[in-house]
């Protein structure tokens, strides 16, 4: 019906190679996303194929985790431009607002003459906290909401997802986007957000990793995602 044609995933192998299966125009309209047909995505490499392979088994290791929701990257293009807030930056934004009125009240009641306490609720009063959020931030973000049907938000992981053709660019411009949730300088009254580097494998991430770690971002493996989500709910992540 010439809505999908048939490639061979590894054509140097000739007739023994694997074939793949892929959308052609009218079977990317038939299917609602006609943007997916275009030129540069007709034919998906072996790489790219390894890589959507990757990002699929990011999504069930956080869906068997249990009780947590996942916001996925969203191709932003000259159709469909980045907006000024993503729908990751609000989760975000949503998280530290509530969870740093929290720790700022809570800090009142147990040491309310704690050296710099009044600037820090002034400042948080003034919005200050926001210059914290990356609010055109797009990866992927976990999160956990107090309960069924609710929708505050109380945990929030960001999970950067190692693309194939990575470069230290690439990973220095992920630090510079989060640099400023991921560590505190006083973490009893200013939330942190954990943001993990996904990476397929361990000779993978030991590309990247010192500079990474460095950042205080944390390293896994995609197979760790879902005891690591795990783990931070009884408070020992690892």
């Amino acid at each position: 019906m010439g809505m999908v044609q048939s490639r061979p995933i590894q054509p140097e192998r000739g007739k023994v190679s694997e074939l793949g299966w892929y959308l052609l125009k009218r079977g990317a309209n038939t299917a609602g996303i006609p943007e997916y047909w275009n030129t540069g995505r007709l034919y998906s490499s072996r790489e790219a194929i390894a890589q959507r392979g990757l990002e699929l088994e990011l999504a069930r290791q956080v869906s068997e985790a249990g009780g947590w929701n996942l916001v996925k990257p969203i191709f932003y293009n000259s159709s469909r431009q980045l907006p000024p807030v993503t729908p990751q930056g609000k989760i975000i934004q949503n998280y530290l607002k509530k969870a740093e009125l929290a720790a700022l009240r809570q800090a009142a009641t147990t040491d309310p003459f704690r050296p710099g306490l009044s600037q820090k609720i002034l400042n948080y009063r003034a919005g200050f906290f926001e210059e914290r959020i990356p609010y055109q931030v797009n990866d992927y973000v976990a999160y956990r909401t107090c309960g069924e049907g609710s929708a505050e938000i109380n945990m929030v992981v960001i999970l950067i997802l190692c693309p194939a053709q990575a470069t230290k660019k690439y990973w220095q411009s992920r630090i510079s986007i989060y640099s400023k949730i991921v560590k505190s300088e006083e973490p009893e009254i200013e939330t942190k957000v954990e943001v993990l580097a996904v990476f397929k494998n361990i000779e993978q991430a030991n590309v990247f990793g010192p500079r990474i770690q460095a950042a205080g971002l944390t390293i896994v493996m995609v197979n760790q995602v879902k005891r690591y989500l795990q783990d931070l709910l009884t408070g020992m992540p690892g």
